[in-house]
């Protein structure tokens, strides 16, 4: 009977150390590192604002600072980990801040989803490819928009930094005599979202034709991370 156990417990140990283990999915290699989520995490930016407006004699300006605030968890409608983003704004950094709204941040085995301003949109596919395009507005009931990832993993240089793995989403380019429609956001690993831009003017027509390019209504708004 002993030697029979020892033959047992000799081939028990050698079945375990033989067998594969569970790896850990690298999160960098998912490209989960472009959207860090946990709660407390925040981001703070600097953000130039300019509204145009019908009957406006001039647009409105606004210079402000954001902070997203990671503040919670939730479960998803379909039994995914949310996370709870709250943005909030102030004048001066003198000033106290304010909650301007609350949006939700998610990742699904292949998707970085944010719902902003209650609509879903898919950020980026994970993991993440140079060239990749995808329908933004595919959980939305917008027309379909083809957003494309550029310069994965290249640098991406601002005033204050220089950010060394980054990927761009291009999520429209699109400029004629009649509007543009230029908007696009930078990712960063380990940081997140570090500059936004979004630009979508539509230009004043006279007699039929365009006017000069002097904008009719529309938005110019960038959004830089501060350091």
């Amino acid at each position: 009977m002993r030697k029979l156990l020892t033959l047992f417990f000799g081939g028990w140990l050698l079945f375990t150390a033989c067998s594969p283990t569970e790896e850990t999915p690298d999160p960098s290699r998912l490209g989960y590192d472009f959207m860090p989520l946990e709660v407390g995490r925040y981001v703070d930016y600097d953000v130039f604002q300019v509204t145009y407006q019908l009957d406006q004699t001039r647009p409105d300006t606004q210079r402000y600072q954001l902070r997203e605030l990671v503040a919670d968890t939730l479960t998803t409608l379909n039994r995914e980990k949310g996370f709870v983003v709250h943005r909030l704004t102030r004048q001066r950094p003198t000033q106290s801040w304010r909650l301007d709204s609350a949006w939700l941040a998610w990742q699904t085995p292949g998707l970085f989803m944010r719902k902003e301003n209650n609509v879903d949109f898919i950020k980026l596919p994970l993991p993440p490819r140079e060239g990749l395009t995808w329908n933004g507005n595919q959980f939305n009931d917008f027309r379909p928009e083809t957003y494309t990832a550029t310069a994965l993993d290249q640098p991406y240089i601002l005033p204050d930094t220089t950010y060394p793995r980054t990927v761009t989403v291009v999520q429209s380019d699109e400029s004629n005599a009649v509007l543009t429609d230029q908007r696009q956001e930078v990712y960063a690993r380990g940081t997140g979202l570090v500059f936004k831009k979004r630009v979508q003017i539509r230009y004043r027509q006279q007699g039929g034709t365009v006017g000069g390019n002097v904008p009719e209504s529309g938005i110019y708004l960038t959004q830089t991370i501060r350091k």
